[in-house]
């Protein structure tokens, strides 16, 4: 089951970072095409495995909740991404050092982010295993 989810999720990931890398190696908010990617592939691990199991299986293990998990995911990183996007163009160019200063900021909350979800999704694809096995 392990070997089974890993390949779904494996492919849905690449699907969904594919598709929505499509316009280009570099999102809007700063967000590059790997750290979407993993942002997408341990977070949908992460959900996928709480998920009831629905849908057909394929190799012994269910890719329904991965794929749902994984678009729900991605929509939520690309609805930061947008909005993070949106605020950054709100600003006038005038304001060059806060600019710096604001980029910083939010290089440094992306970074925390980044590293905290994926410490909390390997934290919860384990417990899902885990508990699978009592």
């Amino acid at each position: 089951m392990f070997w089974a989810d890993l390949l779904f999720v494996l492919a849905i990931a690449l699907l969904i970072a594919s598709l929505f890398g499509a316009g280009g190696h570099r999102y809007a908010g700063g967000l590059d095409l790997l750290a979407f990617f993993l942002l997408v592939f341990f977070g949908t691990w992460a959900l996928g495995a709480w998920f009831r199991p629905v849908g057909p299986a394929v190799m012994g293990g269910y890719w329904v909740p991965y794929l749902i998990a994984g678009v729900v995911i991605a929509l939520l990183l690309m609805a930061g991404v947008v909005a993070a996007a949106a605020g950054h163009r709100e600003q006038s160019l005038t304001h060059a050092r806060d600019d710096v200063q604001a980029g910083a900021a939010v290089a440094t909350a992306f970074g925390l982010f980044f590293w905290v979800f994926l410490l909390a999704a390997l934290v919860a694809i384990v417990a899902a295993y885990l508990s699978a096995l009592d």
